[in-house]
């Protein structure tokens, strides 16, 4: 931006000394570039690092319960097993107390049924069909309840996970 970093040196405040005070040599002797570095910048550069680190653990989290959700080609890479596993991860994870929003059963058995009925051109094209693309197949299909609820629930938890100003990213 061919902006010139110029800061202007202040004028030393001079204060009376007691004989217990500690000088602060090094603090008193920075220049204003060297102040405007340890005040601000690197302040700036480590709560950046700190909420990157926080937020991409969270995507992994993110991803490792609902990967295999994202996109068809990874629901129809997965076989028998991976696919129990992934459900039983997912309804663990949706569940609190009593109460969870999915049936792994019923959704490895629909999972099942739609790895059948999915498209060729839903995972075999270079881009392979999204969530949200996979989501509308389903709604057409009308007979698959906890693959709808799966899907609403990962894509509303994405779209809060965007909005702006940080709302609901905890």
């Amino acid at each position: 931006m061919d902006v010139e970093p110029i800061f202007l040196i202040k004028r030393r405040i001079r204060r009376n000394k007691q004989f217990d005070d500690n000088p602060d040599t090094k603090r008193e002797q920075q220049s204003a570039l060297e102040n405007y570095r340890t005040d601000y910048f690197l302040v700036l550069v480590d709560m950046a690092l700190s909420q990157l680190k926080i937020r991409f653990e969270q995507i992994e989290f993110f991803e490792s319960v609902f990967g295999f959700l994202f996109d068809a080609a990874q629901l129809i890479s997965l076989d028998d097993e991976g696919l129990k596993t992934c459900c039983l991860k997912l309804e663990k994870s949706l569940t609190h107390g009593d109460a969870c929003d999915i049936d792994a059963k019923r959704l490895l058995s629909e999972l099942q049924i739609l790895q059948e009925m999915l498209p060729s051109v839903a995972y075999e094209c270079e881009i392979p069909w999204n969530s949200l693309k996979v989501l509308e197949f389903v709604k057409k299909m009308d007979m698959f309840p906890n693959i709808l609820v799966a899907y609403r629930i990962l894509l509303t938890i994405l779209l809060l996970w965007h909005l702006p100003n940080g709302a609901s990213q905890n």
